[in-house]
């Protein structure tokens, strides 16, 4: 039996009194938010070392695959627009050979400047107005010596007039090796063909490309670069500064 007094509840019963407080203790506890539970600094440390491990894994790998895409855009960027510039010279009915067969100090590598876009002169030799190439390791740089050309971009050019160009695809920024930002192209039938491909003097049956970045072994990578498409993905992973 209950007794209501000023608004209190009264029994004798100790068992109606504890069902009473322990309704109005739920009734409460439907109104007032429970505090949220937390996590002990074991579970803490754990996680941070799971996060830990997987950027470990994970960061050099998305490192390589920027870089990668870098150089796989220059590449391709640079070299369409010396296949462009080929184009127009045989459209203008003439060809690839105003570009060589001179001494360095005639010149001769100056007519494709027509062709380029904010292109800028280097000058010939070894002087240093764009690039000094006696900063290319492991290479012959005799085979660079005709003329240099430097694009809007900063990617360079340079001449050897026998017959060839060498394209640096990051200009002076490092680290300026044959196969990894320097490729060299021959000029054969109106176009400019990758070294390394059948046709060219340094085809891969004689020099293969193997990402040596010397002269002898790597001189052949522009035909791979061109042809395979994970070429540079394979670069960045090889290549230990």
């Amino acid at each position: 039996m209950f007794l209501i007094k000023s608004g209190n509840i009264l029994t004798n019963d100790d068992t109606h009194r504890k069902s009473c407080v322990d309704v109005i203790k739920a009734k409460i506890g439907n109104i007032m938010p429970r505090p949220a539970e937390g996590f002990t600094l074991a579970e803490i440390l754990i996680t941070l070392g799971i996060i830990g491990v997987v950027a470990a894994m994970t960061i050099p790998n998305l490192i390589n695959a920027y870089k990668a895409k870098q150089l796989r855009t220059r590449f391709n960027k640079a070299y369409s627009i010396i296949q462009q510039a080929a184009r127009q010279i045989n459209a203008n009915d003439s060809s690839l050979d105003i570009l060589f067969g001179g001494k360095s100090q005639g010149g001769t590598y100056r007519n494709l400047l027509p062709y380029l876009s904010g292109a800028t002169d280097c000058g010939y030799y070894y002087k240093e107005k764009c690039l000094n190439i006696n900063e290319y390791k492991g290479m012959s740089t005799g085979g660079l010596d005709d003329g240099q050309i430097m694009l809007s971009d900063g990617t360079l050019i340079t001449f050897e007039r026998s017959g060839a160009i060498a394209v640096d695809i990051n200009g002076s920024n490092k680290p300026n090796l044959v196969g990894y930002d320097l490729f060299l192209f021959q000029a054969i039938d109106e176009e400019f063909v990758p070294y390394g491909a059948p046709q060219t003097w340094y085809n891969n049956s004689k020099y293969p490309c193997n990402y040596n970045f010397s002269w002898n072994k790597s001189i052949g990578c522009a035909y791979r670069a061109v042809n395979d498409p994970d070429y540079f993905k394979n670069l960045v992973k090889k290549y230990k500064p």
